[in-house]
């Protein structure tokens, strides 16, 4: 236990300081073998604990894909290659980071900004000389468009049913995990894109003691917006739920739309045995044998570790945003 907190604080102090975080980016964009393809990259934008890491795995399993992951987490910004503080207020705050955000997506694609160590060969989904990647992003949904008027990619909007995802968030203990959505209750955001009868609900009850009505709020403000406002035509709409339920129907769908063939490693990733396969388009008799009460049963387990009360609250809190994807007393989403 020692030895581990001893690491951690190693790690903790060299992510911290900015000269070692230069040199170690400085090691790992050498160290990087990657060249931009043809085909393109994927943003998977998600919340956390809303099962976007099962997700990203699934698509890392795929050829030439490689996973960075949350690469707008604020620990990234301890170096003096970007203007960009560490902080998630300053990173998502105003428009006048767009250009700094963007140049350092730019930097990643161009191996100028390498943010995991790349040879990570003790991981079943590494690739030595990967032309893909998908970006796994659980902030800053406001800029989807921005991100898609700016670069050449396929986006995937991945949402788990909102109770499971704020109850988890609860049990982890992340006491100040709503802060991160305070930069979007600003002037710039919130007389722009929300209706302004709910800025003064949404202040107050993220500050509220009810845990319920402070977690469920958060994720309302953070799903609002892609949700409700900004044009989504281009993404694939994906669903935890679907995912547990639907595999095989979902997995197809996930593989027409980044135009990969190797369903069988994405089966694999998922637990879920079937044929050996080389590219489901020329199979007719692919079949994922698995017990469909017990998916449900795995969907349905929030349902016992929340009163008919606070159940009620969320739902309310969800018409208060007009998000209604997700029904009271109905475990599948509705998109």
């Amino acid at each position: 236990m020692i030895k581990q907190k001893t690491t951690k604080r190693i790690i903790s102090f060299i992510q911290q300081n900015y000269y070692l975080n230069d040199l170690k980016i400085t090691l790992y964009n050498s160290l990087s073998f990657h060249k931009k393809g043809n085909n393109k990259d994927i943003f998977l934008f998600s919340n956390a604990r809303g099962g976007s890491t099962l997700l990203e795995g699934i698509i890392a399993t795929q050829p030439n894909i490689s996973r960075i992951f949350e690469p707008l987490n604020w620990k990234r910004f301890y170096t003096r290659r970007t203007k960009i503080e560490p902080n998630y207020e300053y990173i998502y705050s105003s428009p006048e980071r767009y250009d700094e955000i963007i140049k350092y997506f730019e930097n990643i694609f161009e191996n100028k900004m390498t943010v995991h160590f790349p040879l990570s060969f003790w991981r079943d989904d590494f690739k030595l000389n990967p032309d893909r990647y998908v970006f796994k992003l659980i902030n800053c949904k406001e800029l989807i468009n921005l991100f898609e008027d700016s670069f050449d990619i396929k986006v995937i909007y991945f949402l788990r049913h909102p109770v499971p995802t704020i109850l988890s968030r609860i049990n982890w203990g992340w006491k100040n995990f709503n802060n991160r959505f305070y930069y979007l209750l600003n002037d710039y955001y919130f007389k722009k894109l929300f209706p302004e009868t709910l800025l003064s609900f949404s202040k107050e009850a993220l500050r509220s003691d009810n845990l319920i009505e402070q977690y469920t709020t958060g994720w309302c403000i953070e799903n609002y917006l892609p949700l409700n406002v900004l044009d989504k035509k281009k993404w694939l709409m994906m669903t935890y739920e679907d995912l547990i339920v639907d595999t095989h129907s979902t997995l197809i769908k996930l593989s027409d739309f980044l135009e990969v063939d190797r369903v069988d490693l994405m089966i694999k990733k998922i637990n879920q045995p079937s044929e050996s396969i080389s590219a489901y388009k020329n199979t007719s008799d692919l079949l994922i044998r698995k017990s469909e009460n017990s998916s449900r049963q795995l969907i349905q387990k929030w349902k016992n570790m929340i009163s008919a009360k606070d159940e009620k609250t969320v739902f309310n809190i969800l018409d208060r945003f007009d998000i209604n994807c997700y029904q009271h007393d109905q475990f599948m989403p509705r998109f």
